[in-house]
């Protein structure tokens, strides 16, 4: 069970590495964040691999641009910085897959594109493993699209964090009214994040010994995972970057805040979300999907098929990750 009179220095445990980006987008339109995951031990199976890069283009764009020019396409940046291999383009529907796009979905880019995209930012055109914005922009249409780009390591471990009646103290309540949220949850994760990583950063000190090799450079990271729609995806990006809690311990009081991470949404509207909660009741079994397609599958390409733990509130999503984790933390209903 977590402790957490076992967490070190706790006066700065809402001090996390990384802050939340801001991304806008104004011309409507909605795109993922992305991880890509690279090897961290040497070997010709281990291939640096991704999560999909999903783009939705506005279906008002879509529909006056298939008018005017069969093929739409879309220019990748990474930072400002143009990349001229991970060219897209718009199919039927509004979605964008990659012209030089890996055999196992079109949504993804080759190893030889990924291997391009991992030289650049080695190169220090990059900011850092987490602070970096991907823009899709089709320049006939002046339209942009931003969303927030992840280079992880395969060593790395992971927090996965349920939004949907976790942070949010219900499910379909939490997709309407976000000041619905447990009391003293952002005290909670800080110092679930901060535990995990002094202890992936005493592997990292023992790594160097040789006692275990690879995991110099390991972090802890953390996904939120909801069945929110795509639609939602701004908002829920604000609400958990703008989320604070103060908790007061003696004549001291702290504010906490959320670890920055990227968030996985469902695809479809509103609409499809509230039908799979209340009437097909699959929503474990969707974010299950997500999490092996998406989070899973890229770390096992990578060389490293294993994640840290989960944050749940009810047995029924604990049972959906069952093959993925190491521990579950539950959440109380009645915080």
């Amino acid at each position: 069970m977590f402790n957490s009179r076992n967490v070190p220095n706790s006066s700065c445990l809402h001090k996390s590495k990384s802050s939340w980006v801001a991304i806008e987008n104004t011309n409507g339109g909605f795109a993922r964040d992305v991880v890509v995951v690279s090897p961290s031990f040497p070997s010709t199976k281990n291939k640096i691999s991704c999560c999909d890069f999903f783009v939705q283009i506005p279906s008002k764009f879509y529909n006056s641009s298939m008018k005017s020019s069969p093929v739409t396409m879309v220019s990748v940046e990474v930072n400002d910085q143009k990349l001229e291999s991970m060219t897209m383009y718009v199919e039927k529907g509004g979605k964008c897959k990659f012209v030089n796009a890996c055999k196992e979905s079109p949504y993804r880019p080759s190893t030889s594109v990924l291997e391009q995209l991992l030289h650049q930012k080695r190169s220090d055109k990059f900011h850092s493993e987490t602070d970096n914005r991907i823009r899709y922009i089709i320049p006939s249409k002046n339209f942009v699209i931003q969303s927030q780009i992840y280079f992880w390591s395969s060593c790395d471990s992971i927090i996965v964090c349920d939004i949907d009646g976790t942070i949010t103290k219900s499910n379909i309540k939490g997709f309407l009214d976000f000041s619905h949220v447990h009391r003293g949850v952002c005290r909670f994760f800080s110092e679930v994040f901060n535990t995990f990583k002094s202890i992936i950063s005493s592997k990292s000190s023992e790594s160097r010994s040789s006692n275990y090799p690879g995991y110099e450079f390991a972090e802890i990271r953390i996904i939120y995972l909801t069945a929110r729609p795509m639609t939602l995806h701004k908002i829920t990006r604000k609400f958990l970057s703008g989320l604070s809690q103060s908790t007061k311990r003696g004549d001291t009081e702290s504010k906490f805040s959320l670890p920055a991470g990227p968030i996985f949404v469902q695809e479809g509207n509103i609409q499809d979300s509230i039908y799979s909660e209340l009437f097909e009741k699959n929503v474990h079994d969707l974010k299950h999907q997500m999490l092996e397609s998406q989070v899973m599958n890229p770390f096992v390409k990578a060389g490293r098929p294993m994640v840290r733990s989960s944050i749940e509130t009810t047995k029924i999503s604990a049972m959906a990750f069952h093959t993925l984790i190491q521990l579950i933390f539950m959440i109380s209903r009645f915080l």
